[in-house]
């Protein structure tokens, strides 16, 4: 047919109980050769035998002891450079992992001939991954106990291995008429996690793609935003800067404006923007023990002035129908209830209600570009 792909169609992802078949499958084999491999041995009377190499288990190399510093003032600052970098590449690689699993999950769940069922079990492990994926990222979920319930989506305190999550999932609900409420957690941002991820152009990537997929909550996105653009902006970007290392942060910036400043549904809060130019602004003037630059030079790069440019176009019609709704509530008599429920899921999304207002943080943006 015209218009159509002639190329191979797009596997499926293999199922769980296949992949954890497999796994079995290749732990008999290897005991079997292991089992042979010793009665040949002891028959023959073999000395000694070769090592056989596993591409999944490289073989060990010699066990030579090296030097360590045991008081951490000696450590150099390459030392510490290199300590970042890893800790940088670790937080990376497990939010990779979560998310290329996610996106085989998402096809899986999406299969018109997936059971019901099985479909139950791959939400529970959609549910995992998203909260390794977001730990990855530095959004962690304390959980807030209601009625009893210590339940909730995924486990707050587990490794990803997946036990504490079974073992979660079995605790029996101690109200029966409160078992099928969604359980209440406070979303927090570890600073030093994505601050440690946002090192790396492929952590850039990981959070822009997870974003573009909308594979990662819209809450825990708009909550990441003003801590994400507040770490880029600290400082102008260098000249020197490989093009690898631009394309990632411009494909960041742009996910965040396109992905969730500009998008209608859901919408983003007015409360996230304000937070967004307050951190930008303190972060500027280096309000988290950095040096203090010039605004304008650091909105240089063009990916950077578009990104605020939507912050401040989007903010400046969410004020405007936050007035409006204000007027006609005010207008029809009950306007101070439906004001707090719109305050209160602000203060909800946003991680804590900025007492200032719209007007009074984009005048101080304003000024601070005319510098």
């Amino acid at each position: 047919m015209p218009g159509q792909s002639t190329g191979p169609a797009i596997p499926m992802p293999v199922w769980h109980n296949v992949k954890v078949q497999a796994a079995k499958d290749k732990k008999q084999q290897k005991k079997m050769l292991e089992k042979r491999s010793t009665k040949f041995e002891t028959e023959n009377k073999v000395l000694g035998h070769t090592v056989k190499s596993d591409v999944s288990k490289p073989r060990a190399l010699l066990s030579v002891p090296v030097l360590k510093f045991k008081n951490k003032e000696n450590s150099t600052d390459e030392d510490k450079l290199r300590q970042e970098i890893w800790k940088a590449r670790t937080f990376v690689g497990k939010g990779y992992s979560s998310f290329l699993a996610l996106q085989e999950l998402q096809r899986l769940v999406r299969n018109d001939q997936t059971s019901d069922a099985a479909r139950e079990h791959l939400m529970t492990l959609v549910r995992k991954h998203i909260m390794n994926l977001e730990k990855s990222l530095g959004v962690f979920k304390r959980f807030r106990r209601k009625n009893s319930t210590a339940s909730g989506i995924g486990d707050g305190d587990g490794d990803g291995d997946g036990d504490g999550d079974e073992k979660k999932e079995k605790v029996p609900e101690s109200n029966d008429s409160d078992s099928d409420d969604e359980p209440e957690f406070d979303l927090n941002v570890n600073v030093d996690v994505l601050r440690a991820t946002l090192q790396l152009p492929k952590g850039q990537e990981l959070i822009a793609r997870s974003v573009e997929t909308g594979l990662l909550p819209h809450s825990a996105a708009t909550l990441l935003l003003p801590y994400v653009l507040a770490e880029i902006m600290r400082n102008p970007r260098p000249s020197g800067l490989a093009a690898t290392a631009i394309a990632k942060e411009d494909r960041l910036l742009k996910s965040f404006s396109v992905g969730l400043i500009k998008i209608v549904q859901p919408s983003i809060s007015l409360n996230v923007l304000i937070k967004c130019l307050k951190f930008v602004l303190d972060s500027c003037e280096g309000g988290d023990g950095g040096e203090s630059v010039s605004l304008k030079g650091t909105l240089g790069a063009r990916t950077r002035a578009e990104v605020m440019l939507s912050i401040v176009s989007r903010g400046g019609e969410l004020n405007k129908q936050k007035g409006a709704g204000r007027e006609k509530g005010a207008g029809d008599g009950d306007g101070d209830g439906s004001e707090s429920k719109s305050e209160s899921e602000e203060e909800e999304e946003g991680g804590g209600l900025i007492e200032e207002s719209w007007e009074s943080i984009e005048g101080k943006f304003m000024a601070a570009l005319a510098k």
